[in-house]
């Protein structure tokens, strides 16, 4: 008897030693229990914080530059909230989440997080583009808003100072009718007005598209009363100009595209 109850307590001490060693299912793997075998997220959400706007966009396929016609822009708030929106669509609202995987979900868009910092984020859509934005203060589109040239003044532009068009001009939207913007077509990113040769010209560099491929030429800009002509090697833009107070300009075509622009900083 008493070597048998010696035997119970020793199967009982081995049982408890044991127990929670290993958790296995019959078919599987052992399963360990634990923070070891937790994986932990490469990034923190308090990186993700605050105001990010789109200004490259590259094809996934063959790393070119490509075309932003709908400028993608994130707000993330501490209380795990994020709004969205493309372009001049409504805000989308939702909430953020990131994965072990480097996954960014936002309002229901998902993105591989390719990188981060301080500045600047580089998110892949994981269809067509690869997106990269900026830390800002604010957006572009809440300085213009209502302010911004209404599109019934289109069909009216105005007389101007060429002072005022001195500087760097970044294309921040674009207003253009359904199918005006070809593969063919010429669409300016950016344009550069920097050196004044007289009254009625000046000197500088213009960023355009063509077939996703992006091109900068030094170009002429030629004055007149109310409008500019573009010319860049064998290429020339005649624009008429609808705003011009040296802060905004906005200038274009109605019957094809309007081109909105900031100073860049």
């Amino acid at each position: 008897m008493k070597h048998k109850l010696l035997f119970v307590i020793a199967t009982l001490i081995f049982i408890s030693t044991n127990s929670d060693a290993q958790v296995k299912r019959k078919g599987t793997s052992p399963l360990m229990h634990g923070p070891r075998n937790q994986k932990q997220v490469p990034f923190k959400a308090e990186q993700f914080l605050g105001k990010w706007q789109e200004i490259i966009r590259i094809n996934s396929d063959d790393k070119t530059s490509a075309i932003i016609v709908d400028t993608i822009y994130l707000n993330f708030t501490d209380t795990g909230k994020v709004e969205t929106r493309e372009g001049n669509n409504p805000d989308v609202k939702g909430s953020y989440m990131i994965d072990v995987d480097s996954t960014l979900t936002a309002a229901g868009d998902v993105y591989t997080i390719k990188s981060i910092n301080e500045n600047e984020m580089v998110l892949d859509d994981n269809d067509k583009y690869i997106h990269t934005f900026k830390k800002t203060s604010s957006f572009w589109f809440e300085h213009v808003g209502k302010d911004s040239v209404k599109t019934e003044s289109f069909m009216n532009p105005v007389s101007y100072s060429p002072e005022k068009l001195m500087g760097k001009w970044v294309v921040y939207k674009r207003n253009a009718k359904p199918g005006a913007i070809s593969s063919s077509a010429l669409v300016i990113k950016n344009l550069k007005i920097t050196n004044k040769v007289n009254d009625q010209s000046a000197s500088g560099m213009v960023t355009f598209f063509k077939e996703d491929e992006s091109t900068e030429l030094p170009c002429k800009i030629v004055f007149s009363k109310t409008s500019i002509q573009i010319e860049a090697g064998t290429n020339s833009w005649d624009l008429p100009v609808y705003k011009a107070d040296g802060k905004e300009f906005v200038f274009g075509n109605p019957a094809l595209v309007i081109y909105f622009c900031k100073l860049a900083e």
